[in-house]
């Protein structure tokens, strides 16, 4: 029987399909954390985190997408894919709960036959992450298509902010230092840097952005994360102010067209911007790490809902005001660069020095995802799976066999449990684990295909299944670091840009996986169906327009 996210009432469903506990639903202390509940963040913390993931580079651009699309069409598809990622990020909580219920009742089961005994503390119970779900759904190919697409959706928002530092901090800055006169030619030598956009991208990334993305936690720069939001408030306040007051009668562009062609027309730039309107709302790679950061007694669904719906209503009300706001001031000249198409002022220096000191502070975030989806990569392609995920095979095995069933990989057997050797350290020393029907009839799960033999990852810190060691670590950071630099130099606008990752990877990451592994570890819903046709249809179709642009733009 299938149950889905699209019922009236979710949780209702979600605590009849799965039996899950009130503690669960509600979050008491006896849920599955049982730890310290003053420990983590509120639900306004949560929600301010998760606006900070969701709003930034993408709604820097939305007025130039509006501009190639149409003016009504661009206001529904903002709010459409502002909803529909709403959604996908509840389904990716829903789905999360799911299975860490399934784990729980499995631990209990297994302790019960074990002996007798029926445990209450369920702390080890494992950590559930996008890659879970994956692997869950599609073994390897499920693992590779997460990792995959959040490091080609977090390399897009590398260039990105890249990019959005190049078009505006040094214009900013000598606006602020020298005023709005132009240069002579025999400008000072800070001066001529300033202008200098290329080199002067350089060495700010090179001086600033380096050392931060060498850190391997993003603990040092959590106190920096409030500056995106503050950005992106001050440039609505802005563009509001500058559009209402006119100072000089210089800044409000007359339309050309009719109010047709302004607003209801829908005009054939509308699938290369499709990516453009996708990455303002894809926050999907931060999902867990958000969820997990609330105190145990929020970490349930219906705080989470709270959590993404007041996201999504935050950010979406800030990107519509500057996307519609700015079009409305320059429309059929507007461009993503936004700011480029002011006039000189001391507001629009402000906040072209405000924004970019954000990106320059928040690149270290996606940056380590990426680096991390790195190396998952590359463990997974090389090695198959790590010692920690050996560890962990006796669950995640026996639970996916109740969460698929009938599982391929154990179609010829009726296990009862997977049980390891005696212990872990030598199970991954023999590379093998076991299947059985009871403890004397051990059958080595190698032999079916399911456990690959695991070299020793001499590249990895010890304990650790995704950082490398210091040599390689610094390598690594380097060639990424050096790559989406020169990128973003090359790149012809922020707009080509959000528009071929948004939709090459950000439809992906939002709609398609999420939509998947709901059909595959739930069952059929609308909902899950509608995101999965959205996310190849937009995905496909954006990316062959967007790439096209990008093509004749450069």
């Amino acid at each position: 029987m299938a149950y889905s996210l699209d019922d009236d009432d979710v949780d209702s469903v979600y605590t009849d399909s799965f039996s899950l506990t009130p503690s669960i639903m509600n979050g008491t202390s006896e849920g599955l954390d049982n730890r310290s509940n003053n420990k983590g963040s509120s639900v306004m913390g949560a929600t301010f985190n998760f606006t900070n993931a969701i709003i930034g580079a993408g709604a820097m651009g939305l007025g130039g997408a509006i501009q190639v699309s149409g003016g009504l069409i661009s206001i529904f598809s903002i709010i459409f894919f502002g909803s529909l990622a709403k959604y996908s990020a509840d389904l990716i909580i829903f789905l999360t709960l799911h299975v860490q219920h399934q784990q729980s009742q499995e631990d209990l089961a297994s302790q019960r036959r074990r002996s007798g005994t029926q445990r209450n503390n369920n702390n080890d119970v494992s950590v559930v992450t996008y890659e879970t779900l994956g692997q869950l759904s599609f073994g390897t190919v499920g693992i590779f298509c997460v990792v995959f697409s959040k490091a080609v959706y977090s390399f897009g928002c590398l260039v990105a902010y890249l990019i959005v530092i190049k078009d505006n901090f040094g214009s900013g800055l000598e606006g602020a230092i020298y005023g709005n006169t132009t240069s002579s030619g025999d400008a000072d030598s800070f001066r001529q840097l300033l202008q200098n956009e290329i080199l002067l991208t350089a060495i700010l990334s090179a001086i600033i952005v380096l050392p931060l993305c060498l850190f391997r936690s993003i603990g040092p720069l959590a106190k920096f994360s409030f500056i995106s939001i503050l950005a992106m408030l001050s440039i609505a306040g802005i563009v509001l102010y500058l559009i209402i007051v006119n100072p000089g009668g210089n800044v409000r562009v007359e339309s050309t067209g009719t109010v047709f062609e302004d607003w209801f027309e829908v005009k054939p730039g509308i699938f290369e911007s499709l990516g453009t309107f996708v990455f303002t709302f894809v926050a999907q790679h931060t999902v867990h790490l958000t969820f997990e950061s609330l105190k145990p007694k929020d970490r349930n669904f219906a705080s989470w809902k709270r959590v993404s719906l007041f996201s999504i209503l935050i950010s979406g009300f800030v990107s519509l005001t500057v996307g519609v706001v700015v079009y409305m001031t320059f429309y059929q000249e507007t461009r993503s660069d936004i700011f480029e198409m002011y006039p000189p002022s001391g507001a629009i220096d402000a906040a072209k020095i405000f924004l970019s000191v954000s990106m320059l502070l928040t690149f270290a975030l996606p940056f380590f995802t990426c680096r991390e989806m790195i190396v998952v990569m590359i463990s997974q392609l090389c090695c198959g799976c790590s010692k920690n995920q050996v560890r962990r095979n006796k669950r995640e095995l026996g639970l996916r066999e109740s969460l698929l069933r009938p599982a391929t990989a154990l179609n010829d057997y009726d296990h009862d449990y997977i049980e390891g050797i005696e212990s872990d350290d030598d199970a991954y020393e023999k590379n093998v684990l076991f299947l059985c029907d009871d403890e004397d009839d051990l059958l080595p799960v190698e032999q079916h295909g399911i456990i690959p033999p695991i070299p020793n990852k001499s590249w990895l810190i010890s304990g650790e299944e995704r950082q490398l060691v210091l040599p390689y670590h610094i390598l690594l950071t380097v060639l990424l670091w050096g790559v989406t630099t020169a990128l973003a130099l090359s790149a012809p606008s922020l707009g080509d840009v959000l528009d071929l990752v948004g939709c090459l990877s950000g439809t992906v990451i939002a709609f398609l996986l999420p939509g998947l592994f709901h059909l595959k570890l739930v069952g059929f819903s609308h909902l899950a169906v509608m995101m999965v046709v959205i996310g190849a249809l937009v995905g496909s179709v954006g990316t062959y327009f967007s790439l096209r642009k990008l093509v004749m733009d450069v």
